[in-house]
């Protein structure tokens, strides 16, 4: 073989090296922007009462989290009791719920999950049957998200950027004999 056809196929090693060690961070990149992990995040007040909020789209086939966050945490321990439906834009019910029990505090309370389909529009009612004391003063949010899906992609990160690193590397050094291989030799 000619000096050329190894050019040649040392260039096309290379660029699948290349392809390879540039795909999955790109990928992981257009996912994480793509989509919305997180469609709903709105302050609440825990009031007896309903609480509708405004209407948010899903984009992902997966199962969505439904809970209460306190930024701060609460000091004390409440006693929620309180329905959700999830409804789409004709009213239609897509998933409803029940949560009543006593809990002793901490940041975040999980109300349950459901899973839409993708690109609906949709929201949550939310029915509280008797004020919750206390909880109001932590300045509580509804939060619907995936929280999993973002969890992934950062443990993707680690394995993803050696990966990417070494196959970006070896197709630099495979494209640089590849060229070197297509000068003319000197006499």
């Amino acid at each position: 073989m000619t000096r050329r056809h190894w050019s040649k196929g040392l260039l096309i090693l290379a660029s699948l090296l290349l392809f390879a060690g540039v795909f999955p961070p790109a990928w992981l990149l257009w996912f994480g922007y793509a989509h919305n992990f997180a469609p709903l995040s709105m302050p609440i007040t825990l009031q007896r009462g309903e609480i509708v909020s405004p209407f948010f789209t899903t984009d992902l086939n997966d199962s969505y989290q439904i809970d209460f966050d306190w930024p701060h945490g609460l000091d004390q321990p409440i006693d929620p009791s309180l329905d959700w439906r999830i409804v789409d834009a004709h009213g239609s019910v897509i998933s409803q719920g029940s949560f009543a029990q006593h809990l002793p505090g901490g940041n975040e309370v999980h109300l349950g999950f459901y899973k839409p389909n993708r690109g609906l529009r949709q929201r949550i009612i939310l029915d509280i049957h008797t004020d919750i004391q206390g909880a109001n003063a932590a300045h509580p949010t509804l939060n619907i998200g995936v929280p999993e899906e973002g969890l992934d992609m950062a443990y993707a990160w680690p394995a993803v950027l050696p990966w990417s690193g070494i196959f970006c590397a070896s197709g630099l050094v495979g494209l640089i004999v590849a060229l070197a291989l297509r000068r003319p030799p000197q006499n």
